[in-house]
């Protein structure tokens, strides 16, 4: 019923656990992973599927180089079942609550997406069968009764929503192919959580959905004023804001300068928030240069 898109980098550990503990729960349908490990991580992962017996089909894609976002680009046509979702390597999805998110989007058309409630988990350093300590990580629903105000919701409002099961025709236009469509940030997370809420309204069950990993190993984002001064950030940024604006402009029935307006003005929101919020941290840090944007 249900397929899963795993890009994964160099951790072949946390991908074994994961197809095990998927069998070991029940999961049906698909996992697509897209691996851009060096040999010895995707050569482990590789002999390990070879030898994993369980009920529901395992594709391993060699992507080397590639951003999580190019991967799932690239394993878009294979897949097979009606509702898909991207997940990281590291970040495990509670199976049951994935069955009731199905009945909800069966039920429910007006709505594009439909998540849970989200843990963190943070790991000790080189240990990661232990856990230190668990937090509530904050995601939730977004129900304007319009494209244009959920994208200003989110965008004013920024939570990362991207853990969401969609059906399968709407997921895949969260992942334009396009060379401009470069930046990680922007491909991987941002424009998916906005294209989400541009097409629907999204929902998160009060069940436990999904335990967010964080660990040593995890490669994060650069910092906002690091990532626009790279010169890829600016066509990036212009890309996914005209994209959008279709996906807005399609949903609400506006015109295309219209709902470009209204997503200009909600990216820049975003973009102020950004800054703003990391300054604000840094006064809190005793820091006011804030030489750590």
């Amino acid at each position: 019923m249900v397929t899963l898109l795993i890009p994964t980098i160099n951790r072949s550990d946390f991908l074994i656990k994961y197809l095990t503990y998927l069998k070991n729960n029940q999961f049906e349908g698909q996992v697509l992973i897209g691996d851009s490990s060096n040999e010895e991580h995707y050569e482990k992962t590789e002999n390990f599927i070879k030898n994993f017996n369980c009920k529901y089909e395992i594709r391993q894609y060699l992507h080397p180089n590639l951003y999580p976002h190019q991967c799932i680009q690239k394993m878009l046509n294979d897949v097979s079942c009606p509702y898909c979702m991207f997940i990281c390597d590291d970040d495990i999805l509670i199976v049951d609550t994935l069955k009731k998110c199905i009945n909800f989007l069966k039920d429910n058309s007006d709505y594009s997406g439909v998540g849970g409630v989200a843990i963190g988990a943070n790991l000790p350093f080189d240990d990661y069968d232990n856990i230190v300590n668990t937090w509530h990580y904050r995601v939730r629903a977004m129900s304007g009764e319009t494209a244009v105000d959920r994208v200003n919701d989110l965008m004013s409002n920024y939570r990362v929503i991207a853990y969401s099961l969609a059906r399968t025709e709407q997921f895949k236009k969260r992942w334009p192919t396009d060379d401009r469509n470069h930046d990680k940030g922007i491909g991987t997370e941002i424009l998916p959580c906005a294209v989400l809420v541009a097409q629907g309204k999204v929902e998160m069950l009060d069940d436990l959905f999904v335990v967010r990993q964080l660990h040593d190993r995890r490669i994060k984002l650069p910092r906002p004023f690091a990532c626009i001064l790279q010169s890829h950030w600016a066509p990036s940024t212009t890309f996914a804001i005209e994209y959008l604006a279709k996906i807005v402009a399609d949903t609400d029935s506006i015109t295309y300068d219209k709902a470009l307006q209204e997503v200009k003005s909600a990216w820049a929101v975003f973009v102020a928030n950004g800054f703003r919020d990391i300054y604000n941290s840094s006064l809190q840090s005793g820091n006011p240069s804030g030489n750590r944007i």
